[in-house]
């Protein structure tokens, strides 16, 4: 790591001011160096040129990041876990064919699309409390449109949909016994 001269340190605050701070190169420098432009590597000699790149520019007002996303006070991407809303099945099914159900979803599941860690992850956090499911969602970087889960997208951009008795149970289930 070596120093930046201040011309360098002046053209990035520069630069920052005349974008809004909104380039998606200077967000990773910034969200990797802080507001320590000192700290950057040997590397961004060409800086100023490499910001300055026409294809890298976004236009004034341009904000980084998926539509259904926002951030949390933890930091994290994403909306807060919340218990999804009762609903009823066409047909009242007992315990053990929603169990059924549940299975075979899980594994047909990841033959659809998306990555098998993810599913994975959606799995454990459906079976979850509510604090823990947000803790598995947060740590596997689970982008959540819906707070219920039913839809959710990997940082790939892979959309993930949930249904509903996968979440919880209807509101006529037969108990079995």
């Amino acid at each position: 790591m070596t120093t930046l001269g201040p011309t360098s340190h002046t053209e990035l605050r520069r630069f920052k001011r005349r974008t809004d701070g909104q380039h998606p190169l200077l967000t990773l420098l910034l969200l990797t160096y802080g507001n320590s432009p000192e700290l950057l590597p040997e590397s961004t000699g060409n800086l100023h040129r490499a910001l300055q790149c026409p294809f890298l520019r976004l236009p004034r007002g341009t904000r980084m990041g998926c539509v259904g996303s926002s951030q949390t006070k933890g930091g994290g991407t994403g909306k807060k876990i919340r218990k999804p809303k009762p609903w009823k099945n066409a047909q009242p099914i007992t315990k053990t064919q929603l169990m059924q159900m549940r299975d075979e979803f899980w594994d047909t599941a990841p033959h659809y699309g998306g990555q098998k860690e993810i599913w994975d992850a959606l799995r454990a956090a459906s079976e979850a409390d509510l604090t823990l499911a947000q803790a598995i969602v947060d740590s596997a970087g689970v982008i959540i449109q819906s707070a219920d889960l039913t839809i959710c997208y990997d940082e790939r951009g892979a959309k993930y949909e949930l249904p509903n008795y996968v979440l919880s149970e209807p509101i006529n289930l037969i108990r079995d016994g």
